[in-house]
């Protein structure tokens, strides 16, 4: 995913981080070394706010410098847990945040 400051975003599922690029490929940083679970996808929101799908039932938020600005999910089958690794991540227009696992998808309302 590309970023509002125009960074490419990659999880690095076996290194447990996200990797950030410019549009010419060069590494510039790295983030959530030895704190993410093995990350399968990434967002970024029309504010830059980025968010993590992990491996191990949770989604990870960052602010656009790397800030973990909150991290949410265990493993379960009741609302706002997850029953196995998750898939899929994104925002819509009005900034709600839909996370799908292995077996659903839910959506989380944004608290303004």
């Amino acid at each position: 995913a590309f970023d509002s400051r125009d960074r490419l975003i990659f999880v690095d599922r076996q290194n447990h981080r996200l990797q950030l690029f410019d549009r010419a490929g060069q590494f510039l940083e790295a983030w959530g070394e030895g704190d993410l679970q093995q990350p399968m996808d990434v967002w970024v929101d029309g504010d830059g706010v980025v968010f993590v799908a992990e491996n191990y039932e949770r989604v990870s938020i960052y602010d656009p410098d790397g800030r973990l600005l909150s991290r949410f999910g265990d493993k379960g089958a009741a609302p706002g847990q997850f029953p196995s690794f998750l898939h899929g991540i994104c925002t819509d227009s009005h900034g709600d945040l839909y996370v799908a696992d292995h077996e659903r998808l839910q959506k989380f309302e944004r608290v303004r």
